[in-house]
């Protein structure tokens, strides 16, 4: 911070025994001593208020933005259905003659940030072909019977698609890597012989906050 400053207009000048007259009025009175004191003390005042200020807006933290992580599709099969294939520039594509697909990938995750929300792009040229990306979690520690917990799903509706969904359950959002893990699952149905479905990327966005 610059522009704080502080310039006396008080300067004593000392008064000698047996030769000055102490009084109130004058040029040299106390009257006229005192209120250049307080004016003084008054910029002092002002100038120590501009400090606190400034030091204050130093403790303030600026409002956390969203950050969102870039993904290539990178599907593993879940067994027993088919697995997406990838092409070299690590797109995935619906195998040719399935009906059905299935496929997950791993999503690295910071630590406890806030998860908002999940975009899927491709295409679908299927008119009855279902495309499904959910982000899920899992425990570290897996409990019998129990399936992931489903934080998000796009579920997009054109060709090309380009499709954002937000997380909505805020107890299933701040992510906590300690206790579980985080992943993608891309699925197709309804699919038939001439339907071209691809994943092109995937992105999540988050807040640290």
């Amino acid at each position: 911070m610059s522009g704080v400053s502080f310039t006396p207009t008080f300067h004593h000048t000392d008064w000698v025994d047996n030769v000055d007259r102490v009084q109130a009025g004058g040029p040299t009175g106390f009257n006229v001593r005192f209120r250049t004191l307080e004016k003084d003390l008054g910029a002092v005042s002002t100038a120590v208020g501009q400090l606190d200020t400034a030091i204050a807006a130093l403790s303030v933290r600026p409002p956390a933005k969203p950050t969102s992580i870039t993904l290539s599709p990178a599907l593993v099969p879940v067994t027993p259905t088919p697995g997406w294939s990838h092409d070299q520039t690590g797109i995935a594509v619906r195998p040719q003659g399935a009906a059905s697909v299935f496929g997950l990938m791993n999503v690295p995750l910071p630590d406890q940030v806030r998860l908002l929300s999940l975009r899927a792009l491709g295409t679908n040229t299927g008119a009855t072909a279902i495309v499904r990306v959910s982000l899920l979690r899992a425990p570290l520690v897996p409990a019998a019977n129990t399936p992931p917990d489903r934080l998000v799903r796009v579920s997009p509706d054109t060709n090309p698609f380009d499709r954002t969904d937000t997380v909505t359950d805020q107890n299933l959002a701040r992510v906590n890597i300690s206790q579980f893990r985080y992943f993608l699952l891309a699925t197709v149905d309804s699919a038939v012989a001439a339907d071209v479905i691809t994943l092109a990327g995937f992105q999540i966005s988050y807040i640290a906050d």
